[in-house]
């Protein structure tokens, strides 16, 4: 994954599954410098 800043191509129901995750990965992409301390379920 890439960190450059091109926008989306254009990803259909017919586009292999790399090019959907790569989309999914660029469009919900979290902070890299923020870590959680802990994990408390309900």
């Amino acid at each position: 994954m890439s960190d450059s800043k091109e926008p989306a191509s254009r990803v259909d129901r017919q586009a292999p599954v790399e090019e959907k995750i790569r989309l999914f990965r660029s469009l919900f992409r979290g902070r890299e410098d923020v870590y959680a301390r802990r994990f408390e379920s309900r």
